[in-house]
């Protein structure tokens, strides 16, 4: 199995998660009182959602040949060298932290617009601050364990310790 099925089989589970984690967003459009115009972002981060699971379970070779391209010596082997498990460990990392980061950026968002009405009992908190930032940061972070895997591991390499 080369590096790119297994990142396909990590992006149809990311998939998954994406994909429950919007259904119950969407949920909310069954509740019986009407919601407002405030929440029409909501409802679209949460459909966005649902339209990215899809594209991503019926599409996911071809985002793993975007996250981790073709290197010649890779079709060759039978087993995965080093890098290509450092490669696969960042991907696994980053798609992990980016299925939480996801799920923060909505709960802030609700948060967000329950906070805004005139009568919410909610107020962002310096706490809250911070963890909106982190939230940001995971998410920067989680793209860069994506997009940049094979950046850190020739950082690694060239950082190793000579025994």
């Amino acid at each position: 199995m080369q590096p790119i099925h297994i990142v396909a089989i990590i992006v149809r589970l990311f998939a998954i998660g994406l994909f429950i984690f919007s259904i119950e967003r969407v949920a909310m459009l069954f509740l019986p009182a009407p919601l407002g115009a405030e929440y029409f972002v909501y409802y679209m981060a949460a459909f966005t959602g649902l339209f990215g699971a899809v594209i991503l379970w019926n599409f996911p070779t071809l985002v793993s040949k975007k996250i981790i391209p073709l290197e010649p010596d890779s079709l060759t082997h039978e087993k995965l060298s080093l890098k290509d498990w450092y490669r696969l460990s960042f991907v696994i990392l980053g798609v992990f932290l980016l299925l939480k980061s996801i799920s923060d950026l909505f709960y802030w968002l609700t948060l967000s617009i329950y906070s805004s009405k005139s009568n919410s009992l909610f107020k962002f908190t310096a706490e809250n601050k911070a963890s909106i930032i982190t939230t940001f940061f995971e998410l920067a972070i989680a793209v860069l364990l994506i997009f940049s895997a094979r950046y850190l591991i020739t950082l690694i390499q060239s950082t190793k310790v000579k025994t």
